[in-house]
């Protein structure tokens, strides 16, 4: 049965600290959780106090928080402090990264809403909404410590097959590995149509029940995070759900990254750095780990790449990294990957334009079903994933291909 959470907008709104926050960008063309569902800016941040005293370099981290800023709000709060003639401007839309630096954001609590809001993370806890005083980007770049450097514990396998499953989570990925009473969680994030609010009330707004595949499937599992890359759409879950977050055991990021998110007192002892690595459960059920090297650097290009394989037959789960930068990259074992051939694949980046080119042949000897392409895509207008042209290449491929990017729920799609 599904716990029922309270509607967050019915929770405290004295949880943002005053003073402010220090923030950093995630990403620069979000959609909202809450009303009024915009297009947004989001961030995350601590207190002042937290920033001031340095609590976010402790081992145990300190509180974060959620930051969705309406993009007009953003828009006007940079233009008014003179970062519109800088290379953080143009045309009317951010275009340069800046998430290496320092934001301060200044705000008012607001009586009633507004088209910014924050929340504290990882606990229950509600948008409070506010009215943006002032942004403003500080000459100083974020210094956060590395993550300790750590590789999942495998317990050995009992001639079981392995299962894997990916779910169908709007405009995010989550995927799940199960051999025996191991589960491996290869992303965890979500997006539009799914959003916070509906997924912690576990209801649609017209009151319907909201259909969660992935709980039932966690059910009392050792469980263990892979993360493919930064991005809060590819771990977001965790943040939302306080019993998976709870059940995982490590969660685990690409070796040499790190965020100001994952700096949160709730994950802090759990987040550790993942390299290339295999885990072999028996000869024919394992998971395999490529630490990417890209060509040029970016935030979907520092991930890992993951092969999945389920009583002999493999699946490529490569995040946002798409096929052309897997041959293109600087380890040769990628390059190989990504023309080898697959009896499934999550298609990189949600199906963007680019996830087009090279896409790997299907595999078809030993197959009881036809080879699978699943896109993980939501609703975001301007994403607009998944391209055509891009189910148009998976199917040329040999892939079946499975894609609902309207998805109102959480449905799961086994894939081997």
């Amino acid at each position: 049965m599904q716990r029922e959470v309270s509607d967050d907008r019915s929770l405290s709104p004295n949880t943002l600290p005053a003073g402010g926050f220090y923030a950093q960008l995630d990403k620069l063309q979000a959609i909202q959780d809450y009303l009024p569902q915009q297009e947004c800016v989001r961030l995350f941040g601590i207190s002042v106090k937290d920033f001031e005293n340095e609590n976010f370099l402790a081992d145990g981290g300190c509180q974060t928080y959620v930051i969705d800023i309406g993009i007009t709000d953003f828009l006007n709060a940079i233009h008014n402090h003179g970062w519109w003639n800088s290379d953080l401007a143009k045309n009317g839309y951010l275009v340069n990264r800046f998430d290496e630096f320092w934001i301060f954001i200044n705000f008012n609590s607001a009586p009633s809403p507004t088209s910014s809001y924050a929340y504290a993370a990882f606990i229950e806890s509600g948008p409070q909404y506010i009215d943006v005083r002032a942004i403003k980007l500080l000459n100083r770049k974020i210094q956060l410590p590395p993550l300790e450097s750590d590789k999942p514990l495998v317990k050995l396998g009992s001639g079981v097959a392995a299962k894997l499953s990916s779910f169908h989570v709007g405009q995010g990925m989550c995927s799940v590995y199960t051999y025996a009473e191991q589960q491996f969680l290869v992303d965890a994030g979500a997006g539009k149509p799914v959003t916070r609010e509906i997924y912690r009330r576990n209801r649609h707004q017209d009151g319907s029940p909201f259909q969660n595949d992935l709980r039932a499937c966690l059910n009392k599992k050792h469980l263990t995070a892979i993360i493919s890359h930064l991005d809060s759409d590819h771990w977001r879950l965790l943040e939302w759900d306080s019993s998976i977050c709870a059940q995982t055991t490590n969660i685990f990021f690409p070796i040499g990254t790190t965020s100001l998110a994952l700096r949160s007192s709730a994950i802090a002892k759990k987040v550790k750095a993942l390299d290339s690595c295999t885990l072999a459960f028996d000869y024919d059920n394992y998971l395999a780990f490529f630490r990417t090297k890209p060509s040029r650097s970016d935030k979907n290009g520092e991930g890992v790449v993951v092969v999945a394989v389920c009583d002999g037959l493999p699946a490529l789960l490569p995040g946002d990294y798409e096929y052309e930068r897997m041959l293109s990259d600087h380890d040769a074992d990628l390059c190989v990957l990504a023309s080898d051939y697959y009896a499934a694949v999550v298609v990189p980046h949600h199906g963007a334009a680019a996830s087009a080119l090279n896409v790997p042949p299907a595999i078809f000897w030993g197959m009881q079903h036809r080879p699978i392409a699943f896109f993980s895509a939501g609703t975001h207008a301007r994403y607009r994933h998944p391209r055509l042209v891009s189910v148009a290449a998976h199917v040329s491929s040999g892939f079946d291909v499975i894609v609902d990017n309207k998805c109102p729920d959480i449905v799961e799609q086994r894939l081997l």
